[in-house]
This record gives C-alpha cells, structure tokens and sequence, in this order.
C-alpha cells in the first residue's frame, strides 16, 4: 500500500497546483485516479500467485503470495 502513497501525492499536488482544487477536492480526485490501478495491480500478484506456473517471477518473491504454490507440507520450499 505504501508504494502508491507517492503517486497519489503526485496527483494531489498536480490537482492543487495547477487545477486550482481544494485539498479535499484533490484527495477525492488522486484517490478515484490512484484507486483503480492499485486494485489491478493487487488482482495481478494474486492471480500469478495462483497459476500454476513455474515460471513465474513471483516465485523469486514468495512473501507477496498469500500461499505456497507448491502445497502446506512443503517444508517451507518454494
């Protein structure tokens, strides 16, 4: 969540700067600019996490998954 902090800061500065919008009016319009592609981007992890692949990238990176794709008894291997 901490890693679309900047991006929605960026949009509210923009907005406040340039469109001349309040500040609550600037963090309704980052948040419903923000908003979607976080979702989208949290519907990524988790549905590589949940392909069977192994080739995927997030295999390299198992703390992102919510599970081990290779099962609870695996011995913590990934």
């Amino acid at each position: 969540m901490t890693t679309w902090l900047p991006y929605a800061a960026s949009y509210v500065t923009l907005f406040v700067s340039h469109l001349g919008r309040t500040f609550l009016g600037a963090i309704k319009g980052s948040i419903l600019k923000v908003l979607p592609a976080a979702l989208l981007g949290v519907g990524v992890v988790v549905s590589d996490c949940l392909m069977p692949s192994s080739k995927s990238p997030l295999r390299l990176m198992p703390k992102l998954c919510l599970r081990s794709k290779s099962g609870a008894g695996s011995g913590g291997k990934v």
